[in-house]
């Protein structure tokens, strides 16, 4: 009797489960749902979709001149680095190439942190650390006979003569195209100084496309306000519209006697 009763129920049960307003079970389908709407957000990420919406956006090429500065003076350009995974780098010249590969680092995500692990920078609020150009530095430690601590200073392009100062969630800044930043360890009350890299924004594209960029980092200066002017050091070259590919080749000039 227990057999068949039991099998009389299950029978119930799937008659049940058929007739119209029987209750049925939507956990499962609702999780197996879940699952594949979270694959497919995940593939669309990887793939560089699912921007925040605001540039840069996957495809789009912006340049930022940048320069590290410790104390009173400015250290070389980072070198470039051999595996460029999302298209945030530098060619050694003293600019920070944004032009993303993946959404990971378009929009907001275009900062400066994901920059300085592109070049294997360990950087915050309180400290500067890189082994190629030889910097390893904290807040509170001395920069001459004062104290120094990390700064960014900001230029909105190479025209601007305000730059703003910021302390606080230094990694998360966005650098605008042709704008202008300078990582820097310093003493309180230290003067914001731009990069002589700067003048490479007229040409950004020159070390890219294997061509003399007008300098070749950011370990000298060029005035607030914008002077591109090279130094008596350098050789000369002519600097065309960001445009147009330059053919001319950098030679010192001589003068016949």
């Amino acid at each position: 009797m227990g057999k068949a009763s039991s099998s009389k129920k299950v029978a119930r049960a799937a008659k049940a489960a058929g007739r119209p307003g029987a209750k049925k079970s939507y956990a499962w389908p609702a999780a197996i749902s879940g699952v594949v709407i979270l694959g497919v957000l995940l593939v669309i990420l990887s793939f560089g979709g699912g921007s925040d919406g605001v540039a840069p956006k996957v495809g789009d090429h912006w340049h930022a001149a940048y320069g590290v500065y410790k104390c009173n003076a400015f250290l070389p350009s980072f070198p470039m680095e051999a595996n460029d995974q999302f298209g945030i780098h530098t060619h050694g010249e003293g600019l920070m190439h944004i032009h993303p590969f993946t959404s990971r680092v378009t929009g907001t995500r275009a900062t400066i942190g994901a920059f300085f692990k592109d070049v294997s920078a360990d950087v915050s609020d309180t400290k500067i650390k890189s082994d190629s150009l030889g910097i390893d530095v904290k807040n509170g430690e001395k920069c001459g006979d004062q104290r120094g601590h990390v700064e960014l200073w900001k230029w909105k392009s190479p025209t601007d003569d305000k730059p703003t100062v910021q302390t606080k969630d230094i990694t998360k800044y966005n650098p605008p195209n042709q704008s202008i930043w300078v990582l820097a360890f310093v003493a309180k009350g230290a003067t914001p100084t731009m990069p002589q890299s700067a003048v490479n924004l007229q040409d950004p594209l020159a070390a890219e496309q294997n061509r003399q960029p007008a300098v070749g980092g950011s370990s000298t200066t060029v005035p607030v306000g914008g002077s591109t002017t090279v130094p008596a050091n350098q050789p000369t070259t002519t600097i065309p519209p960001s445009d147009e590919p330059s053919t001319t080749q950098p030679a010192p000039s001589t003068t016949a006697p």
